[in-house]
């Protein structure tokens, strides 16, 4: 009679710690899934700035596009365009 509540008992004890282990798994997966995005992202951008004929305008634009955010309206930037640096201007 006295192990009547013991299987509640060994349940509730095995959640506590197997929530919490789960939720942290899938937090750390989704941070890595964000990080890799975003590396894809930079690495595409640098791979449209780096190609002939293109600014920094097109890369933010590449990268935005990558992550899948359109930005509403341009906004103004302090990259420098490629007619204000010597080896690019024509």
């Amino acid at each position: 009679m006295r192990e009547r509540g013991a299987a509640v008992v060994d349940f509730v004890l095995v959640l506590v710690v197997l929530v919490p282990l789960v939720l942290g798994i899938l937090q750390v997966a989704l941070v890595m899934q964000v990080r890799n995005t975003l590396a894809a992202a930079a690495s595409e951008g640098a791979r449209v700035a780096a190609t002939a004929d293109r600014g920094p305008a097109e890369a933010v634009t590449a990268s935005h596009a990558s992550v899948g955010q359109v930005p509403s309206k341009p906004k103004s930037s302090n990259v420098p365009s490629a007619a204000f640096h010597p080896k690019y201007s024509r």
